[in-house]
């Protein structure tokens, strides 16, 4: 369908643990793009909550340590520069809670579904929404994989 959006090494900073690295990234993602949830707020989301729950799921050392060390902080930058919505999905993305498309994907990604109608069903998601979860969710287990050497 449409093309990837890039995560700009928001998924390599979480792998290798660079805290002011994700939060630099964060930064020029968070309230990017229109709607209740700009895309930059969707990818972002979707890559730190898929980066938490893959990891976990692959052995990553501390993936969800990684994710709680960015945590207050990417909760306070998205309180003062997106949508009280796009900030309340990222306090959940943080904790590893998904909504039932991501949820999907990621389950097909390990094997218990299809992953071209898992993806084709995160992709009708709003205007924008379904390219930029999908891009996270790409994002974040990729940096899962390549960590765990999968």
């Amino acid at each position: 369908r449409d093309r990837i959006m890039p995560d700009l090494g928001l998924g390599a900073a979480l792998a290798a643990g660079q805290v002011s690295d994700v939060l630099e990234i964060a930064s020029r993602l968070v309230g990017r793009g229109p709607g209740l949830t700009p895309d930059g707020d969707d990818l972002l989301a979707a890559t730190v909550a898929s980066f938490r729950l893959m990891g976990s799921a692959l052995g990553v050392a501390d993936a969800p340590g990684r994710v709680d060390a960015v945590f207050a902080e990417l909760a306070e930058l998205a309180a003062d520069r997106t949508t009280a919505l796009a900030a309340a999905l990222l306090r959940h993305a943080c904790a590893g809670n998904v909504a039932t498309p991501v949820a999907g994907l990621l389950l097909a990604l390990s094997g218990r579904g299809r992953v071209p109608t898992a993806a084709d069903g995160l992709l009708d998601i709003g205007h924008t929404s379904g390219l930029a979860l999908l891009s996270g969710v790409v994002a974040g287990v990729e940096a899962a994989c390549q960590e765990a050497s999968v």
